[in-house]
């Protein structure tokens, strides 16, 4: 499987695309008419979190063991 790099991002819609637009206060007053999203803005929060540890852990490895980046 031959894939392109950073070609995944594009075409996969996050549940925070479809939040990005809203305010906060909207989407936590749960007014579900303007959000058409699925999920829960908890949620999202934590998967943007989920997203960013798991940039961070990324790179605490690659600062452990630089010659597997060489």
């Amino acid at each position: 499987m031959s894939h392109e790099i950073g070609v995944h991002k594009k075409h996969r819609i996050t549940s925070a695309d479809r939040f990005r637009g809203q305010t906060f206060q909207r989407v936590a007053s749960g007014t579900r008419d303007i959000i058409t999203a699925t999920k829960k803005w908890a949620e999202v929060q934590h998967e943007m979190l989920s997203l960013k540890a798991k940039r961070i852990k990324h790179r605490r490895n690659r600062r452990k063991d630089p010659d597997m980046w060489a």
